[in-house]
């Protein structure tokens, strides 16, 4: 019958409609660099600072085997010839100490950046998540629980900047220091590098 038709039809635009809604909310709560970008936009500064921390924590962490290398073979060099006692090994132990510490305070000062980076980021996105609740109409509260709203609150903007402080300071230090590793093996010798590629599978 003709009301049947109609009633059909509506009920499969009504599925529809909600298939749409429900993929639309989907990708609105999907996590993405984009947005997590966006975030952290603002502490642009802040970003460059992190960076360059970054990359002499990283560079000062790669010079430390050299120096410890240097050290022994002073030592061991000094040995052989009987000039234990002239102490030839100072000046190499002298760098490896300035360089360790040097390697502290970087890192110190960039996990310090991140984390601050991480609670701007926190903050700013509590307080858009808050004025948007807050421009919801009153049935929004009647059909969402507090406590879905505290947890939104409160873990999950919590857990966003855990991406900035963790995730990507990891990910950025982990790269950096490989950049650094391959220049410095590059520069002491490319056959050994080359060996070291060959011998060593990639994971």
């Amino acid at each position: 019958t003709p009301a049947a038709v109609a009633a059909a039809a509506q009920q499969e635009r009504k599925k529809r409609e909600k298939a749409e809604k429900e993929k639309k909310e989907l990708e609105q709560r999907r996590p993405t660099v984009k947005h997590l970008l966006r975030l952290v936009a603002a502490d642009w500064h802040l970003l460059i600072l992190a960076a360059v921390l970054l990359v002499l924590a990283a560079i000062s962490e790669v010079l430390i085997p050299k120096f410890s290398s240097e050290a022994i073979g002073q030592i061991i060099q000094a040995e052989e010839r009987g000039t234990l006692a002239t102490r030839p090994f100072k000046g190499p132990v002298i760098k490896l100490l300035i360089t360790a510490a040097c390697c502290g305070v970087f890192s110190a000062f960039r996990g310090a950046t991140f984390l601050n980076i991480g609670a701007r980021a926190s903050m700013r996105l509590r307080q858009s998540l808050f004025d948007n609740l807050l421009r919801q109409e009153v049935g929004f509260y009647d059909e969402t629980k507090t406590g879905e709203l505290t947890s939104r609150m409160t873990q999950d903007c919590q857990k966003v900047a855990d991406q900035v402080t963790l995730n990507v300071n990891v990910f950025l230090r982990t790269v950096v220091q490989t950049i650094t590793t391959l220049a410095f093996m590059v520069s002491i010798s490319t056959h050994l590098t080359g060996v070291a590629f060959v011998s060593v599978p990639c994971v």
